[in-house]
């Protein structure tokens, strides 16, 4: 299930997925263009941190220019 993160100026809700457990990675996806929010994952001495540099809201990421509205992805084995 996605929990709501944030809605939108025209009122559209972003949700968040969050996929793994710890001890293994955990990522968090906005469905605002399939973001990645978060990336937590152990380092080497130990403590959990997330690796991604982000923004705290969706307002935020759309104010930013970092979001181009697109998703690439491969589709069934092709580019």
């Amino acid at each position: 299930m996605a929990d709501v993160f944030d809605t939108l100026p025209d009122g559209r809700v972003v949700r968040l997925l969050t996929i793994g457990s710890a001890p293994g990675p955990v990522v968090e996806v906005l469905t605002l263009g399939a973001t990645v929010h978060r990336l937590e994952v152990g380092c080497g001495d130990g403590v959990r941190r997330n690796v991604v540099l982000g923004h705290a809201d969706a307002a935020e990421r759309m104010a930013s220019g970092d979001y181009d509205r697109s998703i690439c992805a491969q589709v069934h084995g092709r580019w």
